[in-house]
């Protein structure tokens, strides 16, 4: 990224789509403490601390401000299917989507399907946000498996 993209970015009002794995050990933050701009946080099916069970609903999205988060967030793993899918009224005040989901392939579909249903909704209801891929090393190592 450029210096005149990056200056674009911090000024911009920006969402968040991650969860548990957006842990930096270097900082020793979440990317959720560092993005300027933060005004929403979107996370997936077992929370944003991974602490439900699978398949568990979250319909409480402000158990987090216990936690000392103090952006809205927002359930991507209701109690019906289609809270799947972002609420457009959730992106179309947002400038840029950054998604930070780590997935080594150990829980089936989730994180993947997570990330193909925003960028639906995105293209959908808000096609000119910005999404902005936060990409790591595998936590998993260098080894590929499969095919």
């Amino acid at each position: 990224m450029n210096n005149q993209t990056l200056r674009t970015l911090s000024n911009a009002r920006t969402g968040l789509l991650c969860n548990h794995t957006s842990w930096d050990p270097e900082t020793g933050s979440y990317s959720f403490e560092t993005i300027p701009g933060l005004c929403r946080i979107f996370f997936p099916e077992h929370g944003l601390f991974a602490e439900f069970q699978d398949q568990v609903p979250v319909v409480d999205e402000n158990l987090y401000k216990e936690f000392g988060i103090d952006v809205e967030t927002v359930s991507l793993y209701g109690k019906r299917e289609t809270s799947l899918l972002a609420d457009p009224g959730k992106l179309k005040d947002l400038e840029v989507l950054f998604v930070d989901l780590q997935d080594i392939g150990s829980r089936y579909f989730t994180y993947s399907v997570t990330l193909g249903l925003m960028i639906e909704s995105i293209m959908t209801h808000a096609p000119n946000l910005k999404m902005v891929l936060i990409d790591r090393e595998n936590p998993a190592g260098l080894q590929v498996e499969g095919s």
